[in-house]
C-alpha cells in the first residue's frame, strides 16, 4: 500500500544560469502526523514539478526496507 502525502512548495529563488529553473523547498509530510515527513531543496521548472519530485524523494525513503543490525 502506498503511503498518502502532500506537499508543500515555496519558491526559494532562481538557478543561476538556468532562466526556466527555480529552486523550491518542498515540505512532504505523510496523511498521519509523525509517520513520515521529508524536506527537500529541487531544482525544477515549476512549483508542481518541485512537488512531483518531492512525493516521489520521500515514497522511495518510505517504501525502502529498514536497514537489519547484525
Amino acid at each position: 500500500m502506498r503511503p498518502r502525502l502532500q506537499a508543500i512548495v515555496d519558491y526559494i529563488g532562481p538557478v543561476i544560469g538556468h532562466p526556466l529553473l527555480a529552486w523550491w523547498k518542498v515540505t512532504v509530510t505523510e496523511a498521519f502526523p509523525g509517520t513520515g515527513r521529508g524536506l527537500y531543496t529541487i531544482k525544477a521548472s515549476s512549483d508542481n514539478m518541485a512537488a512531483q519530485e518531492g512525493l516521489r524523494r520521500l515514497t522511495v525513503e518510505l517504501e525502502r526496507p529498514a536497514p537489519t543490525v547484525h
